[in-house]
């Protein structure tokens, strides 16, 4: 008798073995194809039938804790998709917690937080961006200037950044030679009427010779030296007339028509003392004449 139901112990046993054998390898069945609800169900109604039974226990905790992770990744990607990347990382952590080490997730974890450093970088990028454009809007150039350096210099190579802010430093510049010019036209004029074209002509032409915005102040400065310079070699031929020295005072004359351009006064110099170097000549003719008679 103690031999039979050691005989049906040890069947009702391999029964057991067999049959917890045959569920595990319908749970791991199920798991490979990703059906880890169905899993945890068949091995939760094995245990109800095996209660205790360790491989069991033990596989029921393998399937939560994949079915948790499973459903940690499923919250993951819905965040991300969001755009949600704080909250996605947080539940990362969680996973990671229930199964450090895990590459799966950790490679995730990796990807997400350069998602979000992108997106704080494109946060700030526009935030910048708009405060620069509102003091824009203000003309206050230099401020926009100063918070766009600032943040080119966190992240150099940001095209709109570079852009916007090559666009305001080329403002400044337009502003800063236009202030410039002014003051150099302000000036020049200043000394044409004090009579000092030479000097007016001199700052002009030392480093805005070129400048459109002068040219016209420089034409007439250079003619008001022109001007300047023929009339005091007028001057000087009239002194020569007045000493009957005509032909000096003509190569004079026609000096300052060359060089400076005619004027009614030069003709008339010119006409005035050719008159009078004529006379001249006529009466050395009669005085010739007259002493040779003698």
């Amino acid at each position: 008798t103690e031999l039979l139901a050691a005989a049906q112990t040890k069947i009702r046993e391999q029964q057991r073995e067999q049959a917890i054998a045959a569920i595990t390898a319908e749970a791991a069945r199920l798991r490979a194809g990703g059906r880890l609800e169905e899993a945890l169900r068949r091995v939760e109604g094995a245990l109800g039938q095996f209660p205790g039974a360790e491989v069991l226990v033990h596989l029921r905790e393998s399937l939560l804790a994949d079915h948790a992770r499973a459903e940690s990744l499923t919250l993951v990607n819905r965040l991300q998709q969001e755009g949600k990347l704080d909250a996605a990382l947080q539940e990362l952590q969680k996973a990671l917690r229930a199964a450090p080490g895990d590459h799966e997730l950790l490679e995730l974890q990796t990807r997400i937080e350069s998602d979000r450093a992108r997106q704080r970088q494109a946060a700030e990028i526009k935030k910048a961006i708009g405060q620069a454009q509102a003091w824009l809007r203000e003309e206050r150039l230099q401020d926009a200037q100063a918070s766009l350096q600032r943040t080119a210099l966190k992240y150099p190579g940001e095209k709109q950044l570079s852009e916007l802010l090559r666009n305001i430093e080329e403002e400044l510049e337009r502003r800063r030679r236009a202030k410039e010019l002014q003051e150099v036209q302000a000036q020049a004029e200043a000394l044409l009427s004090q009579g000092k074209q030479d000097e007016a002509v001199a700052l002009i032409e030392g480093r805005y010779a070129n400048e459109p915005a002068l040219q016209e102040l420089l034409l007439r400065a250079r003619k008001e030296v022109d001007g300047k310079r023929r009339d005091a070699l007028l001057r000087q031929a009239g002194v020569l007339g007045r000493e009957a020295r005509y032909p000096q005072a003509l190569q004079l004359v026609e000096q300052a028509v060359r060089q400076y351009g005619p004027t009614d006064a030069a003709s008339e110099l010119q006409r005035g003392l050719q008159r009078e170097l004529d006379e001249q000549l006529r009466r050395q003719v009669v005085e010739a004449c007259i002493d040779a008679n003698r």
